[in-house]
């Protein structure tokens, strides 16, 4: 049983964009001029895109047990798709750093800044996950070296293994299955030195190359590439060069219609996969990264600060579904309610969702993210 009326994923964004809104008026949202804004809006409504495209995920594990790709080309690529470009975002990103590197490239700072980044909100996310765990089981059900094991491969963003802690089977459930992202996310930060190579002047410094070596042998040892995803990852590429050695001028009608009408042919396929797909994507992408804001919509305040804690969105939103089905409806009475039923659930999830995401922001990525600078200043100093 699968959701196909693609009203209810519309009214879901319309409740995040108005909670964003709410929050922003009271926060006021304070914008570097440097920043890419369409890039900053297009990560808004990315992260609320995957939110309902696990959305309709959950309906059909409710009523099937089964934890598949929703059956709607339209939902199955609010997450597929919106996937694809977060990483296409991650490349632009860097590369473009790489491009307007004056000098050498910090690489020690680039790796201290990224752990800080990512893990205050991962390590939050991953204690609510033991919680809900032990809430379920109430009890260790395996050895304290089992146990610890389970918790190291979870500690390191499940890079290398992401086992069932305490043999729960609802582990890789309870967060949507959403860290294996992470996984291609490191993996491109330590093949970004290889990356560099051509990009800059200076070689990167040995140790740097041998331990993201080490990195990339230990990687594929355990794990398989899906190479869809580095082609994501390499159409993200695309657009810094462009900026580098062209002034176009981007932001206008046409180039904003014809990126509304790539986005509306997504639907026709069912994964960002196909390579139809990943080719309309990728053009979406890079004139948006080249400065079209789709007729000002990606400069409003609103997605822009649903940019700014996308990441917290993105690990916590399953963790709220999971409570509020599993745990304090409880699947026996969800699989009986209705879709419209089902949706006024989620519709009443989204505000709470939009909220603690902000609060996670607040207070773990943007702790992390200055307690970082502190780090790299002091670190700097020390090299002097």
């Amino acid at each position: 049983m699968d959701t196909i009326n693609p009203v209810f994923a519309f009214i879901a964004f319309g409740i995040a964009f108005v909670t964003s809104q709410a929050i922003n008026s009271k926060y006021k949202l304070k914008i570097c001029p440097s920043r890419n804004l369409s890039i900053d809006g297009l990560r808004g409504f990315l992260a609320v895109g995957v939110f309902i495209n696990h959305s309709s995920v959950w309906y059909r594990y409710l009523h099937t047990g089964d934890w598949v790709h929703a059956a709607s080309n339209f939902y199955n690529q609010l997450g597929s798709a919106c996937v694809a470009l977060f990483f296409m975002i991650t490349s632009y990103l860097f590369v473009n750093k790489l491009l307007n590197t004056k000098g050498n490239y910090q690489w020690s700072s680039f790796y201290i800044s990224r752990i800080f980044r990512l893990g205050p909100a991962y390590y939050f996310s991953f204690f609510l996950i033991l919680t809900v765990i032990f809430i379920i089981d109430k009890q260790l059900n395996v050895g304290i070296t089992r146990f610890i094991l389970s918790l190291g491969h979870w500690l390191l963003f499940t890079t290398f293994n992401n086992p069932f802690i305490n043999e729960n089977g609802f582990t890789k459930i309870i967060n949507a299955g959403v860290l294996w992202s992470l996984r291609y996310e490191w993996l491109f930060y330590f093949s970004l030195p290889f990356i560099s190579i051509p990009l800059l002047r200076k070689l990167p410094p040995l140790k740097i190359l041998l331990v993201s070596s080490l990195f990339l042998i230990v990687f594929l040892k355990y794990r398989t590439i899906d190479y869809n995803h580095i082609f994501s990852f390499m159409g993200g590429a695309i657009a810094p060069f462009i900026v580098k050695y062209n002034q176009w001028n981007f932001d206008n009608k046409v180039v904003s219609v014809i990126v509304i009408l790539f986005f509306l042919g997504i639907p026709f396929f069912h994964t960002s996969d196909n390579p139809f797909s990943k080719i309309i994507l990728i053009i979406a992408f890079n004139l948006i990264a080249l400065g079209n804001t789709i007729f000002g919509i990606l400069k409003k305040s609103f997605l822009i600060l649903l940019g700014e804690f996308c990441y917290s969105t993105y690990l916590l939103h399953g963790i709220f579904l999971f409570i509020t089905f599993h745990l304090i409806i409880g699947r026996n009475i969800a699989i009986q309610f209705s879709e419209i039923q089902y949706w006024l659930c989620i519709f009443i999830i989204i505000p709470f969702v939009i909220f603690f995401s902000f609060l996670s922001f607040i207070y773990f990525e943007n702790s992390g993210m200055k307690l970082s600078r502190k780090i790299i200043k002091k670190f700097q100093n020390d090299n002097r």
